[in-house]
């Protein structure tokens, strides 16, 4: 068998700020960040890991490192999986910045916009092209076990209501994924490609 762990980074410097920061590396893990990186670690320590993966953002890869370290891997980084571009929300954190990003991620999921974006950012089209290649990239270098890939809530909760039959939309944007949460997706033989099926999505079933 197998399996792709989707991981959201540690608590960054941005989250504890409640920042809307997307600036690629971006800010490191705070204290409580790095501490559940540790425990991450130590929850996927027997769970059969061959490879690593993180985004190209700090806060990624800081927590993939203790749980790499742990198995004598290497964490492999790959630029398609950051966090979505908020654009001229960056990084700003007042109350009307997040309305505006929740509203745009909202018509995403929920009305199917997936063209519309904020000014100088991403759309959701445009999250998912790059996403998805690098999904299947690590999916199809795998040949037996788990791969984790230490990524971002906005952008892998937006992919994975696309790429997994059982994630709807609207159950991607309902739940969202708190620091170090896990998704657990099954890699099958889809024929052209692999095919993909979410087992749990932070420990719940995805429906």
């Amino acid at each position: 068998m197998r399996r792709l762990l989707f991981v959201r980074h540690g608590e960054s410097l941005a989250n504890a700020a409640s920042s809307l920061d997307c600036a690629v590396p971006g800010p490191g893990l705070t204290d409580l960040g790095r501490a559940q990186a540790a425990a991450l670690a130590e929850a996927l320590a027997g769970a059969d890991v061959r490879e690593v993966w993180a985004s190209t953002m700090t806060r990624a890869q800081q927590t993939a490192a203790p749980l790499a370290a742990r198995l004598g891997l290497e964490v492999q980084v790959h630029p398609d999986l950051r966090e979505a571009d908020v654009g001229d929300l960056h990084p700003r954190s007042d109350d009307s910045a997040i309305w505006h990003w929740n509203t745009l991620y909202a018509r995403w999921l929920a009305d199917a916009e997936l063209d519309q974006r904020r000014p100088g950012g991403e759309s959701a089209s445009d999250v998912i092209a790059r996403y998805v290649p690098a999904v299947h990239k690590v999916a199809e270098g795998l040949a037996e076990g788990t791969a984790v890939i230490v990524t971002h809530g906005a952008a892998v909760r937006l992919v994975l209501a696309g790429l997994c039959p059982e994630v709807s939309p609207q159950f991607a944007l309902e739940h969202h994924l708190d620091n170090t949460e896990v998704v657990e997706v099954e890699v099958l033989d889809g024929g052209r490609g692999p095919a993909y099926r979410c087992v749990s999505w932070a420990g719940r079933p995805p429906a």
